[in-house]
């Protein structure tokens, strides 16, 4: 008896011995000698090499990289069927490396099918605190909790002004994390009439009154769309209160609203549309943009100097500090490995790189000019407040396996609700009116778009 107590006591120990090797030490084992082939699943080739594979195969040239493109479905594909598609060709070429977008981590970390990198980011010392914690913290909630992948950069929106604009008129400067009807109420003390420019401009995703005040709702935690209960909720004192300062600002004339000399037209070049931007020709004095917004400030700095803004930026408004809406933060490909992979310490020691100080300094200029670093210190600009884009925190992440309804509703149901909408703004009926019949009109149309009813 005390024999087989001792044997199995030992099969044991070699058990965990070897698991424990396998998910943890063995990664560290990276040998630079030793030839290696890794397959990577991103868009295509050529576009692996220019924003990666180079400088990678420069700093392991004893790493083969294979590329496995993303398959290529077509554009009236649903997303089951773009998703069975990514399943077939991770199952059949089974790539080391997959660049993954956030629904698809989330899937196949469900699956299994991807490695957690909590233990070898501790077991390898890898620089992780660096990173933004507000992106960490949202691929892990992608994962549950548990950490399937990095990134080295992410997306965000900030409000740009013109200093000189609030100067002149002696108007307080927008602070970082003001609330939104603080910052309506600032874009009223500006309008054509009073100021020769208009308070604020907002981007394309706003093009209709309905769809900022939705926007800015999602920004104060408020969701019109319950899905659980199956539900519209948007006839409440909280949307209430969101359409009325939105109105306001519209009825005030301080919101910039685009029109067809807005349009890129046909033998424009991209500068000369970029010189007719509201905000560039002092018509605005806040704009609503993304971080890539930053180069073209700078590149009106170099083809007209006189005429390039003396701008700042604070962070969009937010809810305690937090953005709700993936629509002001946001990441577009998360690094992770696959748990099936032969070579697991390759993969990491890669993700690791592309992950890391030097990485980022290296192509900041280059193949990351487009994006923000995840590591804030890579950044340097002592002249404006781009610690603007790094304050805030993201909303743990909504799976959206939940949200069985068709695509024709939010398409129908943002139309008829623009339309009410526009009649409260003409005065044709009251907002309490409106927010009714949107609510009514959206609960039909809701009921009539449920795919699993």
């Amino acid at each position: 008896m005390k024999k087989n107590i001792i044997s199995v006591s030992m099969i044991l120990f070699l058990l965990i011995t070897f698991g424990c090797s396998k998910d943890g030490n063995d990664l560290m084992n990276f040998n630079k000698k030793e030839k290696y082939i890794i397959k990577v699943l991103y868009e295509s080739e050529s576009s692996f090499f220019t924003n990666y594979g180079s400088l990678l195969s420069a700093n392991y040239p004893n790493i083969e990289f294979e590329v496995i493109p993303f398959p290529n479905t077509s554009n009236l594909a649903s997303s089951e069927e773009v998703q069975l598609a990514y399943d077939k060709i991770i199952d059949e070429k089974q790539p080391d490396i997959l660049f993954l977008f956030p629904e698809q981590l989330e899937r196949y970390g469900n699956l299994g099918q991807l490695y957690n990198l909590d233990r070898i980011i501790t077991q390898d010392n890898f620089d992780i605190d660096n990173m933004l914690p507000a992106i960490t913290d949202y691929i892990r909630s992608i994962g549950s909790g548990e950490l399937y992948g990095l990134t080295p950069n992410f997306y965000g929106m900030a409000v740009y002004y013109n200093k000189d604009l609030f100067d002149n008129y002696q108007i307080p400067y927008p602070t970082d994390t003001m609330s939104w009807k603080e910052l309506m109420s600032l874009a009223q003390r500006f309008s054509p009439n009073s100021t020769s420019s208009y308070g604020i401009q907002f981007g394309s995703n706003n093009n209709t009154l309905f769809q900022l005040a939705l926007n800015i709702g999602s920004n104060n935690n408020l969701k019109y769309l319950d899905v659980q209960n199956k539900k519209i909720n948007i006839n409440t004192s909280g949307w209430k209160n969101v359409f009325e300062f939105v109105l306001a600002a519209y009825q005030t004339n301080s919101i910039y609203q685009s029109t067809e000399k807005d349009q890129l037209k046909p033998g424009m070049t991209y500068q000369d549309h970029l010189l007719a931007n509201p905000f560039i020709t002092k018509e605005v004095a806040m704009t609503i943009e993304g971080h890539y917004f930053m180069n073209d400030l700078k590149l009106v700095e170099e083809l007209n100097p006189e005429s390039a803004p003396n701008w700042d930026i604070v962070t969009l408004p937010s809810t305690d500090n937090v953005f709700s809406s993936e629509d002001s933060i946001w990441i577009q490909y998360v690094l992770a490995i696959n748990s099936k992979s032969t070579n697991t310490q390759a993969a990491w020691e890669i993700i690791k790189y592309i992950n890391s100080e030097e990485f980022t300094r290296v192509t900041l200029k280059s193949t990351l000019n487009n994006s923000l670093p995840t590591r804030r210190d890579s950044l340097s600009d002592e002249q404006h407040n781009l610690d603007a884009f790094y304050k805030l925190k993201i909303n743990p992440y909504v799976s959206k396996k939940s949200l069985n309804i068709s695509s024709d509703f939010f398409e129908l149901f943002n139309s008829f609700a623009s339309s009410k909408i526009n009649e409260v703004y003409q005065e044709n009926i009251s907002l309490d009116e409106g927010l009714a019949s949107i609510e009514q009109k959206g609960q039909e149309l809701l009921s009539d778009n449920l795919l699993n009813k």
